[in-house]
């Protein structure tokens, strides 16, 4: 049970009542030690609004996990240990919280190591003339806890893998750019929510049978032999890393790719595969984030933002009025409050500038 949790929090909840029926305890809670306070992540036999109150305002009063911060993971902790009970007699969190809900003679098992912020599994049980901590319990304990252990351990680690993956993903979609993880022969393996949308316009790129495909034949094989590259199964080296173009049969601008080499390493159930990211740069959905960008983090108008953007593609101060239909000197005034806002002097200067606003970010193996 407790390795099922592992893979499906949701499933800490079943945990927590197994170890209530086995120890007689009154209510189990698992909690962490988050923002310096602690916080009830999932409870059993405690009630619901109670537990919010803990979350609210006693959690920030409760001695204990401060106490647990010296404990290795798998350590045991009695409250009745931990403190004297003429100190606890009169203490907020004791008569207004853990009195009223029965569980102020609580054993703590802590779940992280000494070094990571604080995770603990907590019983609750009255305070009576017995201590709660029998030794039955505390040989209990010491048999599942290792297990409890590894499974939270395994949690922590899936969960922080998603989330840095979430945050990867997300750097790219504030970029406007698309994000790809395919195999070698093209099966799309991840995907960031601005590649979702590429995918789904079907503009020069689409999904078909799992696999990322170039509408155009001659891209799709341009495609599937730089991919092949990557990954190592054949072609030389040579073939691999040189940035592309995918037309788009709408006659908006090409999408511009390029890729990165991508290795998983050997695990033990898992053998190390090569992967192909495959980064999309749309030049309407970039210029939107410049857009943003700069109006935003700059203070730049709509006039001025245009300007810019306008002078990023190499195109002169008369070309740029022209496109615009205004004067010349309207357009150097732009330009020149452009360069006040962005604390810039010349134009290869903000080129520069809104370079480093679309770079895309490093990560890794990425």
């Amino acid at each position: 049970m407790a390795y099922a949790a592992a893979l499906d929090r949701e499933r800490w909840r079943e945990v927590l009542a197994a170890l209530v029926d086995v120890s007689g305890a009154t209510g189990a809670q698992l909690l962490s030690g988050k923002r310096i306070k602690g916080e009830s992540l999932v409870s059993i036999g405690i009630d619901p609004a109670e537990d919010a109150r803990y979350n609210q305002y006693y959690g920030a009063i409760d001695p204990l996990p401060q106490m647990l911060g010296t404990l290795e993971a798998g350590g045991i902790l009695s409250c009745r240990e931990a403190i004297a009970r003429d100190d606890t007699r009169h203490s907020p969190f004791f008569i207004e919280w853990a009195d009223p809900n029965h569980v102020s003679d609580a054993v703590f098992l802590r779940l992280s190591s000494s070094s990571d912020p604080l995770c603990a599994l907590a019983l609750g049980h009255p305070y009576r003339d017995t201590p709660f901590l029998r030794p039955a319990l505390r040989a209990y304990l010491a048999v599942v806890g290792p297990h409890l252990v590894n499974a939270f351990d395994i949690s922590r680690r899936l969960e922080r893998a998603s989330l840095e993956g979430q945050a990867c993903q997300a750097c790219f979609d504030q970029l406007g750019r698309g994000w790809m993880l395919v195999s070698a022969t093209c099966h799309l393996r991840d995907i960031n929510q601005t590649g979702r949308l590429i995918l789904d316009e079907e503009d020069g790129l689409r999904l078909r049978q799992g696999m990322i495909e170039a509408i155009d034949p001659a891209i799709n094989a341009h495609l599937l032999k730089s991919v092949a590259a990557g990954t190592g199964m054949r072609f030389a080296a040579a073939d691999f890393g040189r940035p592309f173009e995918i037309s788009r049969a709408s006659g908006a601008s090409p999408y511009m790719v390029s890729m990165m080499p991508h290795q998983t390493p050997d695990g033990w159930f898992n053998q190390g595969c090569d992967h192909v990211a495959i980064m999309i740069t749309d030049p309407a959905r970039e210029e939107q984030h410049l857009m943003h960008a700069l109006r935003n983090d700059y203070g730049l108008t709509i006039a001025e933002a245009q300007v810019a953007l306008r002078v990023r593609g190499s195109r002169g101060l008369r070309q740029v009025a022209l496109e615009r239909g205004v004067s010349l000197s309207t357009t150097r005034i732009h330009l020149q409050r452009v360069f006040e806002k962005t604390a810039t002097h010349r134009q290869s200067e903000l080129i520069m500038l809104m370079s480093s606003l679309s770079a895309p970010p490093r990560t890794g193996n990425l």
